[in-house]
C-alpha cells in the first residue's frame, strides 16, 4: 500500500515599493508598475506518474524571466521549462516575470509525482469449460490508492466494480483482464481465463454388424467428438461407461437389438446416436426338390428345380464340382461347362438374410450320353420291286447294344430284330411308291443314327408328276408353324417311276422320298417335288411353301426411372394375346398386382389393339410406385407369336426410385395445422416462408377458397394452373374469417387447378406477420378441410444437393415419405438459424433432434430398419435452443436403404 500523502503548498513573495520624486522635485514613494502575472499555457497533471515536467507560457519580450523548482533560487529561463529525474513527492514550480523597472510578478504551481503503480487486483478463478453463457468477475485489491478498476473482456474494455456480470457469452475461450489506477493513472492489471461451450458434441456416429446378423457378439464401432466421455445402453438398460468397439458381454438373443451410445463433453453437454440390428442365429430348411435329372440319363441340361416353404429364405448357395456359388432355380450347370459320362452330385443349401445356412439338398444322378454304333443291314428288297412284304436282316457292331428300333417312311419307332418283314413294322402295307426302313441300335438309354434301306415299289405305270398329297403334314402356302413339316406325296402308279427329287428354297435337286421333312431352319421356305422315271426323266414338279418359327419371343423389359413412369416389355416380333391378365406388373415375391394402365404399340411404335399384333406392352401405374419397392413384369403363357410359340420376359426385380429431392411428390409436405372455432369445420392451414404453397384440384371452371384476414397475415399469390390471376392482400387491422376469393379460369376445360403461393411479405407497414391461411374451398358446395397438396418454401443453395432445398419454421409444419427399405437418411442442413424437429417412423417417435450448428452446413440422420414399407413422418416443434437465432427445418433429400 502507498504510504503517501503529499500537500501543495503556495508561497507568497514580497514586492519591495520604488521611490518616486514628485513634480516639485520632492521626493515621495511612488506606486511601482507591476508586471503582469504570466500567461502558463503548459503544466504537468496535479497528480503525475511522470518524472519529468515542462512548463510553458506566453512571452514578453520586454519581459525577463527566471525560475524557481522547489524553493531554490530563481535562475534565468526560457519557455518551455522542463525537469527530468523527478523523485515522487510533492513539488512546486515558480516562474517570475519583470518588465523593464516594473514590479515583479510571480506564478507558482504545485503537483505531485508519483510512479509507483498499485498494488494488483485478486482475481477470483472461474470453473471452466462450462455451458453458463452468463459469467461473473469477481476481484479485490487491498491498495487504497486505487481510484478506478477496467475491466476488458477478449480485449474489450469498460468500468467496472467487483462482481463485474457478462452475458451472451459465445462458444469458445475468453479472458478478462482487471486494472486497477491510481490518481496518478499508475496501473496493475490481474486476469482470469475460463471455457464457454454450450454446444452439445456432435452424435456419435455407428457401425453396427450387418443387419441382419448371424454373430450374436458381433460388435459396434464408433466415433464421436474428442476428449468426450461415451456410455453405452443396450436395449433402453441403465448406460454404463464404454469405448470403440463396444462388445456385448454376453451372446445376444435373436431378436432386435438397439444400442444408443451417448458422448458428454468436458461442459456436460451430451448427444446421443443409436444403430439397431437384428440377430437371427436359426437357419431355415432345406430346399424342396422340385424335379431333377434321371437318375440315369443322357440329357446335358442337368436341370435341378427346387423350392422352399420356409419364409425366411433369401437366396441359395449350390455346390457343383466342388465348386460353391450362389444360385437360383432352375439351376443348370454355367455357361462353358460340358459333361462327361460319369457321377454327378449337386448340394443346395438355403440362406437367409442373416448368413445362416440350411442342411444340403443333395441330388445324384448319372450321365450317359454315348450311344452305340449303327446297326449294319446284311440284306433287304432290291430296288424297284414289286415285292409287297419284303424282309429286313441287319446285326450290331457295338458289344453295348440291347436291343432295335424300327421305323418305316419316317412312321414311329417300334422295336424290331433282325430277320423282321414289313407286315410286321407297318400295317396296311404302303402302296407303290419309294419306302425307307429306319434301324436304330438302343443300349436302353442312347439311340444310335439309324441306318437306312430304301426302295421302290412299283405295281403300276408311273404318271407324269407326282400326286396332289394324299395325306401327312402338308402346310400348302401357309403362314408360320412352330415345327418342321413333313411332306408326303405319291404316284397313282409307282410302278413306273424310278423315284423322286426334291429341291428346297431352289436349291440343288437330289432324290427324296414321301415324308420328307426338310432340314431347314427357322424362315420361309418353298419345297419342289419332282416325279423321276426309270429312264432318269423328271416331270413337272408340284411346290408347297410354309414358315417355320420355332423361336419363342423372349421380350426386353424396361423399368421406370420416377415413381410414375412406365414399365415395358419389347418383343422381338410381334405377339397376339396381350391382356391385362397376360402382362402385368407385381410386387416382388407376392401375386400382389400393381393397378397400371395397359397400352400396346406395333412395330412401328405406334398405338395399336391389345387384342391384335402387339411389339410393344406399356403399363403405367394409376398411382405412384413406392419409393424403394421391388416389382417385377410378368408376361403370361397365353402371350404368344403368330406360330404359337409362348412369350416371356425376363423375371428381372426392379427397385423404385430410391434417392428423392424435397421437390418430388412423393415427399409429403405439410403446413400447419391450426384449431379454431372460427374456422369452417374448426381447422385451417396456414404457412409464412416465400414460396409456400397449396394446390387444389377440381373441375369447374371457377373455385372460390375462403381464408382469413388479420393484422398478422400478408399477401399471396394465386393461380390457375400455371396462370396467374391475382395478388390477394389479406392484411386487415381486425382479425375476420370467412373471407372467399373466387378464382375464375379462363379456360373452359372441366379439370383444372388452384394453387395459392405465399409471398413472404407483409400486407401492410403496421402488419406484424407474412401467413397466408387456407380454411375452405367451394366449386358448387362448400368443402371445409379439403384434401391439399401441401408444399414448403424453397430456396436456392450451393450446400443442397439439387441446388435447393425445402424449409419451414412454425410448429406443426411437417413433410413425410413412405417408402421400402432397411434404412432412411435424411438430408438436412444445419446452422444458428435451425430449430427443432420430432422424427417419427411408421408412427412411433424415434426423438427430437435439434438442427443447430455454429456454421451452416449440410448435414444427415439416418435410421436402420428391417426391409419392409415405412412411414417417415418430421413434424416441426416450433422452437430452438438458447443461442440459436431461428426455428427453421429443413429437407433436402429423402434416400432409401
Amino acid at each position: 500500500m502507498k504510504a503517501r500523502r503529499l500537500v501543495l503548498r503556495v508561497c507568497a513573495a514580497a514586492v519591495p515599493a520604488a521611490l518616486v520624486l514628485g513634480s516639485t522635485g520632492a521626493a515621495y514613494a511612488a506606486k511601482p508598475v507591476r508586471t503582469p502575472v504570466p500567461t502558463v499555457t503548459q503544466t504537468p497533471a496535479k497528480a503525475s506518474s511522470s518524472a519529468a515536467a515542462a512548463f510553458g507560457w506566453v512571452v514578453d519580450a520586454s519581459t525577463t524571466y527566471t525560475c524557481s523548482l522547489d524553493g531554490s533560487a530563481y535562475t534565468g529561463c526560457t519557455s518551455p521549462a522542463s525537469y527530468s529525474g523527478l523523485a515522487d513527492r510533492q513539488h512546486t514550480f515558480a516562474l517570475r516575470a519583470r518588465a523593464g523597472a516594473g514590479k515583479p510578478a510571480t506564478y507558482s504551481y504545485g503537483w505531485v509525482v508519483d510512479t509507483v503503480a498499485p498494488l494488483a487486483p485478486v482475481v477470483s478463478p472461474i470453473a471452466g469449460p462450462t455451458s453458463n453463457r452468463t459469467a461473473a468477475v469477481s476481484f479485490t485489491d487491498s491498495d487504497t490508492s486505487v481510484t478506478a478498476f477496467t475491466c476488458a473482456l477478449d480485449g474489450v474494455a469498460e468500468p467496472c466494480t467487483s462482481p463485474h456480470g457478462y452475458s451472451g457469452l459465445v462458444d469458445g475461450l475468453h479472458t478478462v483482464v482487471v486494472t486497477a489506477r491510481d490518481a496518478a493513472g499508475n496501473a496493475a492489471s490481474g486476469s482470469v481465463s475460463w471455457t464457454v461451450d454450450g454446444s452439445a458434441p456432435n452424435i456419435p456416429v455407428l457401425t453396427g454388424p450387418a443387419n441382419p446378423t448371424n454373430a450374436p457378439s458381433a460388435g459396434v464401432a464408433f466415433t464421436g467428438e474428442v476428449d468426450a466421455v461415451f456410455s453405452c445402453a443396450l436395449d433402453g438398460a441403465v448406460p454404463s461407461a464404454c469405448s470403440s468397439p463396444w462388445v456385448p458381454a454376453a451372446p445376444l438373443a435373436d431378436g432386435s437389438h438397439t444400442l444408443a451410445v451417448t458422448a458428454v463433453d468436458a461442459a456436460s453437454n451430451s448427444a446421443t446416436g443409436s444403430v439397431t440390428w437384428v440377430v437371427d442365429t436359426a437357419p431355415p430348411t432345406a430346399p424342396d426338390l422340385v424335379s431333377a435329372p434321371a437318375v440315369t440319363t443322357n440329357d446335358a441340361a442337368f436341370t435341378v428345380r427346387f423350392a422352399h416353404t420356409d419364409l425366411s429364405t433369401a437366396s441359395y448357395a449350390c455346390t457343383f464340382e466342388s465348386v460353391t456359388a450362389p444360385c437360383t432355380s432352375p439351376w443348370v450347370p454355367g455357361p462353358g461347362f460340358t459333361p462327361a459320362n460319369g457321377l454327378y452330385t449337386l448340394q443346395v443349401r438355403a440362406q437367409d438374410l442373416a448368413g445362416n445356412q440350411s442342411d444340403a439338398l443333395g441330388v445324384s444322378w448319372t450321365y450317359d450320353a454315348t450311344a452305340p454304333s449303327p446297326a449294319a443291314f446284311v440284306s433287304g428288297p432290291a430296288t424297284p420291286t414289286t415285292v409287297t412284304d419284303p424282309v429286313f436282316d441287319f446285326v450290331d457292331t457295338d458289344t453295348t447294344t440291347t436291343g432295335f428300333t424300327c421305323a418305316v417312311d419316317l412312321g414311329s419307332f417300334v422295336a424290331c430284330d433282325p430277320g423282321v418283314t414289313l407286315s410286321a413294322l407297318v400295317s396296311p402295307l404302303p402302296g407303290d411308291g419309294s419306302h425307307t426302313l429306319h434301324v436304330r441300335a438302343t443300349d436302353g438309354l442312347n439311340t444310335s443314327a439309324s441306318v437306312d434301306w430304301t426302295w421302290v415299289l412299283d405295281t403300276s405305270p408311273p404318271p407324269l408328276q407326282p400326286s396332289t398329297p394324299p395325306g401327312g403334314v402338308t402346310p400348302g402356302d401357309q403362314g408360320p408353324v412352330s415345327s418342321a413339316p413333313t411332306f408326303t406325296f405319291g404316284n397313282p402308279d409307282p410302278a413306273s417311276v424310278a423315284g423322286f427329287v426334291c429341291s428346297v428354297d431352289g436349291g440343288a435337286w437330289n432324290a427324296c422320298s414321301s415324308g420328307f421333312t426338310p432340314a431347314v431352319g427357322d424362315g420361309a421356305h418353298t419345297l419342289q417335288v419332282a416325279a423321276v422315271d426309270q429312264a432318269g426323266n423328271v416331270g413337272t414338279p408340284v411346290s408347297y411353301s410354309w414358315t417355320l418359327d420355332t423361336v419363342a419371343p423372349v421380350g426386353t423389359v424396361g423399368f421406370p426411372s420416377t415413381l410414375t413412369g412406365a414399365a415395358t416389355v419389347a418383343f422381338p416380333e410381334s405377339v397376339q394375346g396381350v391382356t391385362a391378365s397376360a402382362v402385368r406388373l407385381l410386387v416382388a415375391g407376392t401375386t400382389a398386382v400393381v393397378l397400371t394402365r395397359q397400352t400396346c404399340l406395333d412395330a412401328g411404335a405406334a398405338l395399336t389393339s391389345c387384342g391384335g399384333a402387339v411389339r410393344t406392352v406399356v403399363l403405367t401405374p394409376v398411382a405412384r410406385l413406392v419409393p424403394g419397392q421391388r416389382y417385377v413384369l410378368s408376361t403370361g403363357s397365353a402371350v404368344h407369336d403368330a406360330a404359337g410359340n409362348p412369350a416371356s420376359s425376363p423375371a428381372t426385380v426392379f427397385r423404385a426410385l430410391r434417392v428423392l429431392q424435397e421437390s418430388q411428390a412423393a415427399v409429403v409436405q405439410g403446413w400447419a395445422p391450426r384449431a379454431s372455432t372460427a374456422a369452417y369445420g374448426g381447422r385451417y392451414l396456414q404457412a409464412h416462408l416465400a414460396g409456400a404453397s397449396v394446390s387444389y384440384a377440381f373441375r369447374g371452371t371457377s373455385v372460390t377458397w375462403f381464408t382469413a384476414k388479420g393484422r398478422s397475415m400478408g399477401t399471396a399469390k394465386v393461380y390457375c394452373g400455371s396462370t396467374l390471376k391475382a395478388t390477394v392482400n389479406n392484411y386487415a387491422a381486425t382479425t375476420s374469417w370467412h373471407v372467399g376469393r373466387k378464382v375464375t379460369c379462363s379456360s373452359s376445360t372441366a379439370n383444372n387447378l388452384l394453387r395459392v403461393v405465399a409471398t413472404g411479405r407483409k400486407g401492410a407497414t403496421a402488419g406484424t406477420g407474412t401467413s397466408v391461411v387456407v380454411d375452405a374451398v367451394k366449386v358448387s358446395t362448400l368443402t371445409s378441410n379439403p384434401a391439399l397438396a401441401q408444399r414448403w418454401g424453397t430456396t436456392a443453395s450451393t450446400l443442397a444437393s439439387g441446388g435447393r432445398y425445402a424449409y419451414g419454421d412454425t410448429r406443426g409444419e411437417s413433410f413425410s415419405l413412405t417408402f421400402r427399405g432397411t434404412s432412411i437418411t435424411w438430408r438436412t442442413l444445419l446452422g444458428k438459424g435451425m430449430g427443432k424437429a420430432t422424427v417419427y417412423v411408421d408412427g412411433v417417435a424415434k426423438g427430437t433432434y435439434d438442427q443447430f450448428a455454429t456454421t451452416t452446413k449440410a448435414g444427415s440422420r439416418t435410421w436402420r430398419l428391417t426391409d419392409k414399407v415405412h412411414t417417415l413422418k418430421v413434424v416441426l416443434t416450433g422452437t430452438h435452443r438458447t443461442g440459436a437465432t431461428g426455428n427453421r427445418v429443413v429437407v433436402d433429400r429423402l434416400t432409401v436403404g
